[in-house]
């Protein structure tokens, strides 16, 4: 994940988490893909103020649900915009607490050597010269 992509994480966890301060702890439903990022965050959070965050990471689909019912997660950070645009409109969430926290671009990297002309972009991945699985990889 890119700095610009954690940095990103980082403001709008701090600025939402501020909200829990008083509590002892708070509980962050995020994306799976988000796991790397929300670590650092979380870690520095807890550094800083003392209080305990609990990362739950699964499926945004999965935590819609679960929110619809009354999970009980103080922050959800999902991969989906979709979800929580809706449990906004339900009137399922804080006021004016809704926030694009990243918008993402497929990017393919390869190394400077490569034989491979991204200049067609996706269609390079269609290439018989690539024999093992491609990440790839969100881009801010």
């Amino acid at each position: 994940m890119s700095r610009r992509t954690r940095n990103l994480i980082a403001l709008v966890a701090v600025i939402g988490i501020c909200e829990f301060s008083a509590a002892q702890s708070i509980t962050v439903a995020a994306a799976a893909d988000l796991q790397s990022a929300m670590q650092d965050v979380a870690a520095q959070f807890q550094k800083e103020t003392g209080k305990e965050v609990k990362l739950i990471y699964g499926s945004s689909g999965n935590f819609f649900q679960q929110l619809q019912n009354g999970a009980p997660f103080d922050m959800f950070f999902s991969a989906n915009l979709d979800y929580p645009r809706k449990l906004e409109t339900a009137g399922l969430t804080e006021p004016g607490s809704y926030y694009e926290y990243a918008k993402r671009k497929i990017v393919v990297w390869v190394p400077k050597d490569s034989a491979l002309n991204v200049s067609s972009g996706l269609q390079v991945l269609l290439n018989p010269s690539i024999k093992k699985p491609v990440s790839v990889m969100p881009h801010v």
